[in-house]
C-alpha cells in the first residue's frame, strides 16, 4: 500500500541551526553562585543558632538571679521578725544569694539590701525591704558584635509579716 512521506518544507529551521532555550533566572543564578550560597547559608545558620544559645543562657542566667533574689528577701522576711539588726539582715542577705551561686564582689556580682526600697511600687516604705542581685553577662558569640556586655539585675521586695508562712525561728524556751 501507499506510504506517506515526510515532506520537508524548506522554511523550516534545521536541527543543527535551533540555538539551546535561555536558561530561566533561578537557574542561572545557582549556576553561577550556587556554590557559595550552601557556605553562605551555613555561615548564617551558625550564627543565627549561636546568637539564639546566648540569649538562652542570659534568660536562664535571669531565672537563677531572680530565683536568689527572692529567697534571700525571704530569709529577711524571717529575720526581720526574728528580731535581727539591718548588719545581720546584709550578712544574711549576701550569704543566701552565695549560696545561690552569686557571690558579692566577685565577677562584678553586687548584692544589695535596701530599706526602704529605692524602687518598685513600694519604694520609700520604711516596713519593706529590696534585695538587688546584679551582674555582667557572659558574651559567647554576640561578643563578635559592637557592644557592651549587658547586665541582668534582679528585684526582690517583701514585707516581713505580710506572708503567712514567714513566721520567725521559735526559740526554745
Amino acid at each position: 500500500m501507499f506510504r506517506k512521506r515526510a515532506v520537508v518544507n524548506p522554511n523550516t529551521v534545521h536541527a543543527a541551526h535551533v540555538s539551546q532555550p535561555k536558561a530561566s533566572p533561578k537557574r542561572k543564578f545557582f549556576a553561577t553562585y550556587g556554590l557559595s550560597a550552601i557556605p553562605i547559608a551555613l555561615l548564617l545558620l551558625v550564627l543565627i543558632l549561636g546568637l539564639a544559645a546566648d540569649v538562652f543562657y542570659w534568660y536562664f542566667q535571669k531565672v537563677r538571679a531572680q530565683a536568689a533574689a527572692d529567697a534571700a528577701a525571704w530569709s529577711v522576711s524571717v529575720a526581720v521578725l526574728a528580731g535581727e539588726t539591718l548588719a545581720q539582715l546584709k550578712s544574711e542577705v549576701i550569704g543566701v544569694a552565695s549560696a545561690n551561686g552569686f557571690v558579692d564582689g566577685q565577677q562584678g556580682v553586687h548584692v544589695t539590701l535596701n530599706n526602704p526600697p529605692v524602687s518598685g511600687s513600694r519604694a520609700g516604705q520604711s516596713d519593706a525591704y529590696e534585695v538587688v542581685i546584679s551582674t555582667p553577662e557572659e558574651l559567647f558569640l554576640s561578643k563578635f558584635f559592637p557592644s557592651e556586655a549587658p547586665s541582668l539585675v534582679a528585684h526582690s521586695v517583701i514585707v516581713p509579716g505580710t506572708h503567712s508562712r514567714a513566721q520567725p525561728a521559735s526559740r526554745g524556751n
